[in-house]
C-alpha cells in the first residue's frame, strides 16, 4: 500500500498526541480482571483506574518480555562499575566514580527546591550537568541512557505497582543527584511541583514548558536546554518511528496534574499502610496520571527517564513521602512500617531492590535525608506576605496560594488584572504584549537576504481547530543544513517559501521551523492521504523533486 504524505501542516498552538491510548482488547481484559480483585480507594474515577491498570499490564508483559535487551543485551565490566560505584559511594566519598577521579561534590546535604525557585546561575549548572550525563558515554552507552536502562521493568521488576515503589525510586534519585553531582559538585535535583500548574485554565501554558526552564511540551523538545535530544530507543505506542525526544502536555482531555487535593490525601493518611496498597491505586496512580499528562516518552513507565521532567517529577513524589513521614510517623515508624499485603515476592520488606544490592527496607531510612538532601518547600503568599519567591510565580489572591505563570499567548481567562502572565499582560483571555511593545517589536522585524538558488514551497499556518492563524508576528524559519543558511519569513495565512532547489542526483535536506503569532514553537504535520489525517513529522524535510507543496 503506497502513503501519500502531501502537504505539511504547522500548528500554531497545541499539538496532540500521536500515541495511541488504547492497548489491545485482551491485554485489557486481563488488566480489569486482576485490577478488580484490588482494594479501591474511591479517590480516582473508575476511568481513571481502567487506565492505570492498562499500564501495569504493559509493565508486567514488558517485564517478562526482558525488554531491555532491545536496549542493551548485555552491560559491559565498566558500565557495571559506574553504576555500583553510584551506589555504594558513601555521603563523603562520592568523588570517584567508575574508577576516574571526578571534581569533589559538596559535602553539606542537598536542598531539593522547586525548580521555578532557582536562580538563573543554578539552573545554568543544572542543564549543563544534565547535558554532560547525555552527552558522556561508558562503552558506547550515554550515561543519562544508563540510569534509563535501570529503571527497565525487568531491571527493576520492583519498582512499580506496590510499597516497593516510593522507596526504589527514592534510592534511584538519590544515585542520579550523586550522578549530576560528579559533573557539576553544586547541583541539587530540583522538583517539579505541579500543583503550582493544575487550576491553570490550560496547564499546558505553564511557563514551565517555555525556552527558559524545560522546553516546548508540544511534539518534538525544540526549545529550551535539551533540545534535539536523541533516544536510545523508539517512543513506543507512536504510529511513526520518533527517536527524539518527544512530548505532549495535556493532549488528552481526561488527563490531569497532580491537585492541592491530591497533597492533603496524602499527608493526610495515617501509615504505611494506608498510603501504598498492594497494587497502590491512589499515590501511585496520582503520580501515573502526570506520567501521561506530559505525554511522549513520559507516557509509557520504562522510558520515561529518557525525559528529564520524570526526574523532577518523581523529586516531587519523594517530597510528598517525606512530608507524610514527618506529619504521621516517628523515627522508628518510618524505617519500620510497611504495607499488610505485598501481593508478591518482588515487594516483600526483606526483599531485594532489584537491580540495587539493597533491601526494600533500606529505602526507608532516615538516612536519606540526615545526610544526602533535604526539600525547601514552597512558601505561599498570605494577606501579610502578598509576593512569592519567584519570578515564574504570581499570588492567585483568592486561595492565596502561588501559582505558574503562563507562557506569551497562553490562556489566561477568569484572571484578568492579575500577574497570571509572564512578561505579558492577560488581555481578552489571553497573555499578550502592551500594544506599545508589541508595535515595536513589528518595527523591528526585517526579513534576512534570500536564498540565491531557491524553488518556492506553500504553507499554511493554522491553530488546532484548522483556522488559518492571520497574525503578521507568526513566523517561519528556513535553515539549509549544508550552507547554514537562514530565512525568516513573517507573512500572513498561506505564505511562500524559498526552499534551496535541489541540485540533479542529489538529496538535499531543508529544515523548516515554524512559531505562531506569541513565539511559541509548533510542531509539523503531514496529511496522510490514504488515512485521511494528519500525522506529526520532524521538521526536516527531504528534497528530490524541483518543486514540492506544502501546507
Amino acid at each position: 500500500m503506497t502513503t501519500s504524505l502531501v502537504p505539511l501542516l504547522l500548528y500554531g498552538f497545541l499539538l496532540l498526541v500521536t500515541l495511541s491510548t488504547q492497548l489491545s482488547k485482551t491485554l485489557r481484559s486481563r488488566a480489569f480482571d486482576h485490577c478488580d480483585k484490588l482494594p479501591v480507594s474511591g479517590f480516582l474515577t473508575a476511568q481513571q483506574l481502567d487506565f492505570i491498570c492498562q499500564h501495569r499490564e504493559q509493565w508486567i508483559n514488558d517485564r517478562d518480555a526482558k525488554s531491555s535487551r532491545t536496549f542493551l543485551q548485555q552491560p559491559t565490566a565498566e558500565q557495571l562499575n559506574y553504576l555500583r560505584d553510584l551506589e555504594f559511594c558513601t555521603h563523603h566519598d562520592c568523588n570517584k566514580i567508575g574508577g576516574k577521579p571526578r571534581k569533589k561534590r559538596q559535602s553539606s546535604k542537598s536542598i531539593r527546591k522547586e525548580i521555578r525557585m532557582l536562580s538563573a546561575d543554578e539552573r545554568q549548572k543544572l542543564w549543563l550537568a544534565m547535558n554532560k550525563l547525555k552527552g558522556t558515554t561508558i562503552d558506547n552507552i550515554t550515561i543519562w541512557d544508563l540510569h534509563t536502562l535501570v529503571h527497565y521493568p525487568d531491571s527493576a521488576p520492583g519498582a512499580h505497582w506496590g510499597p516497593a515503589f516510593l522507596p526504589w525510586h527514592r534510592e534511584f534519585l538519590r544515585q542520579f543527584e550523586v550522578a549530576l553531582q560528579r559533573e557539576v559538585p553544586s547541583v541539587s535535583l530540583p522538583y517539579w511541583d505541579s500543583t503550582l500548574d493544575e487550576g491553570l485554565p490550560d496547564p499546558s501554558d505553564s511557563v514551565m514548558w517555555s525556552d527558559e526552564l524545560l522546553g516546548n511540551g508540544n511534539g518534538y523538545v525544540k526549545t529550551g536546554p535539551f533540545q534535539n535530544w536523541d533516544t536510545n530507543v523508539f517512543m513506543p505506542l507512536s504510529r511513526i518511528p520518533v527517536k527524539k525526544l518527544y512530548r505532549s502536555t495535556g493532549g488528552r482531555d481526561q488527563d490531569r496534574l497532580m491537585s492541592p487535593k491530591d497533597v492533603e490525601w496524602i499527608t493526610s493518611r495515617k501509615n504505611y499502610r494506608q498510603l501504598t496498597f498492594c497494587h497502590d491505586k491512589t499515590f501511585e496512580s496520582m503520580h501515573g496520571l502526570s506520567h501521561v499528562w506530559v505525554g511522549g516518552f513520559m507516557f509509557v513507565i520504562r522510558v520515561s527517564p529518557n525525559d528529564p521532567m520524570f526526574y523532577l517529577h518523581h523529586a516531587f513524589v519523594d517530597y510528598l513521602w517525606e512530608q507524610f513521614r514527618r506529619k504521621q510517623q516517628s523515627r522508628e515508624q518510618r524505617e519500620s512500617q510497611w504495607a499488610q499485603d505485598t501481593c508478591n515476592e518482588l515487594h516483600a520488606y526483606d526483599e531485594q531492590m532489584k537491580p540495587f544490592r539493597l533491601q526494600n527496607r533500606d529505602g526507608l531510612s532516615n538516612q536519606y535525608t540526615d545526610e544526602w538532601y533535604d526539600y525547601e518547600p514552597v512558601r505561599h503568599c498570605t494577606p501579610v506576605l502578598p509576593e512569592c519567591d519567584s519570578p515564574y510565580y504570581w499570588c492567585d489572591k483568592k486561595s492565596w496560594r502561588c501559582r505558574s505563570k503562563v507562557v506569551l499567548g497562553g490562556n489566561c481567562t477568569g484572571f484578568e488584572g492579575t500577574a497570571i502572565c509572564y512578561n505579558s499582560l492577560c488581555q481578552q483571555n489571553r497573555c499578550q504584549l502592551p500594544p506599545r511593545i508589541l508595535q515595536s517589536m513589528r518595527l523591528r522585524k526585517s526579513i534576512e537576504h534570500i536564498l540565491d538558488d531557491v524553488v518556492w514551497t506553500k504553507s499554511l499556518l493554522i491553530d488546532q481547530n484548522g483556522n488559518g492563524i492571520n497574525d503578521d508576528m507568526a513566523q517561519i524559519k528556513i535553515t539549509n543544513p549544508l550552507t547554514s543558511e537562514t530565512y525568516t519569513a513573517y507573512q500572513r495565512g498561506i505564505v511562500y517559501l524559498p526552499v534551496p532547489k535541489p541540485r540533479a542526483g542529489m538529496i538535499q535536506e531543508v529544515m523548516l521551523e515554524a512559531r505562531d503569532a506569541y513565539g511559541r514553537y509548533c510542531q509539523a504535520h503531514c496529511y496522510n492521504s490514504t488515512e485521511e489525517r494528519y500525522q506529526v513529522r520532524r521538521n526536516t524535510r527531504t528534497k528530490t523533486d524541483p518543486i514540492m507543496n506544502f501546507k
